[in-house]
């Protein structure tokens, strides 16, 4: 008597829910949410111990502007001139803020594992992927122009209508909240081209997978450092002067002494707990990006 027959193979691969570029897990697969209380703790723990070396870091990452800004300073400009000249610190601070983010996440991840990793390898490592981090940071802004720019569409037949300055102010804000809330789908898009090198594209999409279902705790987190932000350029342009040269000499130093440095580490945190909460990657494993 003959054995039965085998039972038929199973049906192809393309059937299957599609998973994102370097996932382990199907886009169904249950995921915690983000404890937003832990991502700060951490954060500011791995700040404080590894202040020296990240202020250092970031310094040296900020210093062509630094240097720039205190030249473009030094003399008295029009007003274009300065309108423009504010336009592009505030775009060259968020390209070089996203070389921090890039430069510090191997050492982030790497002291989450227990281990060290030296500054100057950071930054190799994000030299190395500059493009790709240039590339991400300016689609994140076009993304977030575009949604601003549906909500001044969407709000000018109201505003036309009913002419108001609260209703006007009220719709800024809420289309500056929009802008933002846009931008936490690629919260950890810099933190991925650098430790899993795919492309520009690429880390968007892998970014949007690994933040979905936690946006708006991210959202949370974006806002407060936005105010963080905001609070401390406003303090330090009311404590000293309201000279072009101390507003944007302050901007430029709170962003590189506070905002880059905790944006960076922040980020870093919520990648490795992001992976860990939607693919079950131990840190053992995050950790072999050193290796």
């Amino acid at each position: 008597m003959t054995d039965p027959l085998p039972p038929p193979p199973p049906p192809p691969s393309a059937s299957l829910p599609h998973t994102p570029p370097g996932s382990t897990t199907s886009p169904d697969a249950p995921r915690a949410p983000l404890a937003i209380g832990s991502i700060l703790g951490r954060t500011f723990s791995i700040w404080v111990r590894s202040l020296p070396v990240v202020t250092a870091f970031s310094l040296l990452v900020f210093a062509p502007l630094i240097a720039w800004a205190r030249w473009f300073t030094s003399t008295e400009r029009g007003w274009e001139q300065e309108r423009n000249f504010l336009v592009a610190v505030w775009g060259i601070s968020g390209v070089l803020s996203a070389l921090v983010s890039g430069g510090l996440a191997r050492g982030v991840l790497a002291r989450l594992g227990g281990r060290e990793v030296s500054p100057a390898f950071g930054l190799s490592s994000a030299l190395t992927r500059l493009l790709p981090v240039l590339g991400v940071t300016v689609l994140t802004w076009i993304y977030a122009f575009f949604a601003g720019l549906g909500m001044g569409v969407t709000s000018r037949p109201i505003l036309t209508f009913v002419r108001s300055g609260v209703l006007e102010d009220v719709f800024a804000v809420l289309t500056l909240l929009v802008m933002l809330l846009v931008t936490t789908t690629f919260h950890v898009a810099v933190p991925v081209v650098v430790l899993e090198r795919p492309g520009a594209r690429m880390a968007m999409e892998r970014s949007a997978f690994l933040t979905s279902g936690n946006r708006l705790r991210l959202f949370g987190l974006t806002l407060l450092f936005t105010g963080l932000g905001t609070g401390a350029t406003w303090a330090a342009g009311a404590l000293l002067s309201g000279s072009l040269s101390t507003v944007v000499l302050g901007f430029i130093g709170v962003t590189a002494l506070v905002l880059a440095p905790l944006g960076a580490i922040s980020g870093a945190v919520a990648y490795h707990d992001l992976r860990r909460s939607r693919e079950g990657t131990p840190v053992e494993d995050l950790g072999a990006v050193f290796e």
